[in-house]
């Protein structure tokens, strides 16, 4: 990190374009392409002009800001300058020159990490941040980016770290005889970890699906009215529509904001015994889309009898959650919601994609299923990211194991297990991480980030 690092932080084309540098030489390099040479106070924007020599740049801002009162914790700058790709070329070219190196993916949110100007958490809430999508994304990634979840981890650890103390008090004094005696009083304490982790983990569900979208697949046998009733819910024809029975082989999904909840909406194969091999291939992937849908939308035709074929499918989606869509609305109806749920036990709602009707119940039915993943009581933070989750998991299980070694009033495995947890939830502040985990997420950002 000795190094001065520069990269575009917006994408070009734009009205303007903002060149970001970090590292010790970030204020000389300003003041050797801009104007003002200078008397620069600290996170105060300038105006003036950027020279390559004698050759005029670009007509730009320019900002100093100095350690460690920066997104880095380094010296650092920016230069706004007009969004042509000619004039960002030339800029970094000068840059280049003047032995400054372009950042890599994620290079200035890793300094900031490993200047402890932010957690390794926060640091992931960044990337989450800029790609999102939806409104609720974008809420949790910046409450994360705030540091939601880095109090709930960081008083967890203090509380194993006082376990621990414990636990091993009695194992450096066996002649106390204390193991009894630290065991009623540990075994509370870690009952209170234990829920507290737990919470974590139910709310981990709603959070995965804050994140990476509520994943929405609609089934059913062919010419229920899947692909229609998936363009009038994205309100463009994405999927093909024929009178053809099978014309859809294969998963389709497109992303669309209900209400700021991000939706991952699935088109599927019809489902039917079929001869055909690319169709049978289709309907193994519908059966599977099926299944591992956040919510399976079963879809019945309305204007005709209900079939074997859709009890059959009705049987597949059998303990997963689902819910009926009686389609087809503008057609006279033979199918009503109360007959498909006597015959298959769904809740049911009635939707129409040619008139729109309906279509407003449907979306409000599905968040209601979003809202059922909601914990009984609300978490200390909401758990979004597949890695953290996966490290509480890990801590709740080392308690889990602690507790029972306690009830044997065995402090040497309780203190074996409760270091393992200690070290699960130092993953997710970065404390306990290994380096390979840590450039594996750095990767994944962008350039300028």
């Amino acid at each position: 990190m000795n190094d001065t690092i520069y990269a575009l932080a917006t994408p070009l084309g734009n009205g303007v374009a903002i060149v970001r540098i970090s590292g010790s030489k970030s204020e000389n390099a300003v003041c050797s392409l801009f104007s003002k040479k200078t008397g620069y106070e600290s996170h105060k924007l300038y105006h003036g002009l950027i020279k390559d020599g004698d050759n005029l740049i670009d007509d730009a801002m320019a900002v100093i800001m100095r350690a460690p009162r920066s997104y880095t914790g380094e010296d650092s700058a920016e230069l706004h300058i007009h969004g042509s790709p000619a004039v960002a070329r030339k800029v970094m070219e000068i840059l280049s020159g003047l032995g400054l190196r372009l950042a890599e993916p994620g290079e200035f949110t890793r300094r900031a990490f490993e200047n402890g100007k932010m957690e390794l958490s926060q640091a992931e809430a960044v990337m989450d941040l800029v790609s999102s999508t939806a409104e609720s994304q974008a809420k949790a990634a910046l409450e994360q980016l705030r540091g939601s979840l880095v109090a709930p981890v960081a008083q967890l650890q203090d509380s194993l770290t006082d376990a621990i103390a414990r636990a091993e008090a009695g194992i450096d004094y066996p002649e106390e005889d204390w193991e009894c005696e630290i065991a009623d009083e540990l075994i509370p304490a870690l009952n209170e970890i234990q829920t507290r982790l737990q919470n974590l983990v139910d709310g981990g569900i709603q959070g995965r699906i804050l994140r990476d979208g509520m994943k929405v697949a609609l089934c059913g046998r062919p010419n229920v009215g899947k692909s229609t009733l998936l363009n009038a819910l994205l309100g463009e024809n994405r999927a093909i529509v024929t009178s053809v029975p099978g014309t859809t082989r294969d998963i389709i999904e497109e992303r669309v904001d209900w209400n700021g909840l991000p939706i991952r909406l699935i088109d599927t194969a019809g489902i039917r015994s079929s001869g055909d091999e690319a169709e049978k291939i289709g309907i193994e992937r519908a059966l599977c889309a099926m299944k591992e849908a956040d919510l399976a939308l079963i879809l019945f035709d309305g204007a005709l009898p209900l079939t074997a074929e859709d009890e059959k499918i009705a049987k597949e989606a059998c303990g997963l959650p689902a819910l009926a869509v009686v389609t087809k609305g503008d057609l006279p109806q033979v199918l009503s919601i109360e007959e498909v749920f006597e015959r298959t036990g769904l809740d049911a709602v009635p939707a129409s994609a040619f008139n729109q009707d309906g279509l407003n119940a449907l979306k409000t039915a599905v968040y209601s299923f979003f809202e059922s993943y909601s914990p009984a009581e609300k978490p200390d933070a909401l758990v979004t990211n597949r890695r953290h989750l996966d490290a509480i998991l890990s801590a709740l299980g080392s308690v889990k194991s602690a507790i029972a070694a306690l009830d044997k009033r065995d402090l040497d495995c309780a203190t074996i297990d409760l270091r393992s947890a200690w070290y699960s939830l130092g993953e997710i502040s970065g404390l306990t991480v290994d380096e390979a985990i840590v450039d594996r997420i750095f990767k994944k950002f962008c350039l300028g980030k």
